[in-house]
């Protein structure tokens, strides 16, 4: 295994483990359930979606963490990139426009969105995909 193999490899692995061990807290913990809910409540998410993403999150963490299978990983990532982009659109980016001073700055709201976890994520997927 090349290095770069290896990294992949490592992030796949431990981004899986995240998405994982976050999907099973929504599906399994019942105040974490209720909040992730009420959450999704708010931003009005669908109910079947609800279900999709954090089922999403438990099911594709599994398969990123335990696949070396390249094809798995990439699928994995590309529905894990689904579910963090809707996170960003749907309340990440919105939540920062609203607490942004007016009149607004572009390079401060492009530095919010960036500096999210989910954002960060993102890039973590994306690295995912090319790299597997």
């Amino acid at each position: 295994m090349s290095w770069s193999q290896g990294a992949i490899l490592f992030l796949a692995t431990t981004t899986g483990a995240f998405f994982f061990l976050t999907g099973f807290r929504k599906v399994f913990v019942p105040e974490t359930h209720a909040q992730v809910w009420d959450l999704f409540s708010t931003l009005g998410v669908p109910v079947p979606a609800r279900w999709l993403v954090i089922y999403g999150e438990l099911g594709l963490g599994f398969l990123l963490l335990i696949s070396m299978n390249p094809i798995v990983m990439k699928g994995s990532a590309v529905g894990l990139l689904i579910i963090m982009s809707g996170a960003v659109i749907l309340d990440i980016y919105p939540g920062i426009m609203r607490t942004q001073p007016r009149p607004l700055s572009y390079t401060r709201c492009v530095s919010s969105v960036l500096c999210t976890p989910e954002t960060q994520l993102i890039f973590i997927l994306v690295a995912i995909l090319i790299g597997a």
